[in-house]
C-alpha cells in the first residue's frame, strides 16, 4: 500500500513539475491539477489541488533565476485557500471545509 501512495505521489510530482516547467505560471499549474492531478493520485481532487501549492512553492523558476515564489499562506483571520466563509477556526464548530490538512490549522 506504502509502495503504490509513494509511487502516485511521484507520478503526480512529475507530472506537476512538468507543467511548472511549460508555462512558470501558477494559474497554469492548478488548471493541470484540476484537469490531470487527479487520475495520478487515485482519482483525489482535493488531494491534487492540496500538493499543488505545495510543489510550486519549493520549485526554482528560471524566470526568476532559479528563485522559488513561495505562495503566501493565509494568516490566522484570513480566509482559507479552501474558499469556505470560515476565517481560521477556534473551535471545532469554526472549522474549515478543506478535505486534507487546511493551510489554516
Amino acid at each position: 500500500m506504502l509502495a503504490v501512495w509513494v509511487e502516485q505521489l511521484l507520478g503526480f510530482a512529475s507530472g506537476a513539475l512538468k507543467a511548472i516547467r511549460r508555462d512558470e505560471r501558477y494559474p497554469a499549474l492548478m488548471t493541470w491539477a484540476r484537469e490531470q492531478g487527479p487520475a495520478l493520485v487515485g482519482g483525489n481532487l482535493p488531494m491534487a489541488q492540496a500538493l499543488a501549492p505545495e510543489l510550486w512553492s519549493q520549485t526554482p523558476l528560471e524566470r526568476l533565476g532559479f528563485a522559488c515564489e513561495p505562495l503566501a499562506r493565509p494568516g490566522r483571520n484570513e480566509p482559507c485557500w479552501c474558499a469556505t466563509p470560515a476565517a481560521r477556526p477556534s473551535s471545532a464548530a469554526g472549522r474549515c471545509a478543506c478535505p486534507v490538512r487546511c493551510p489554516t490549522t
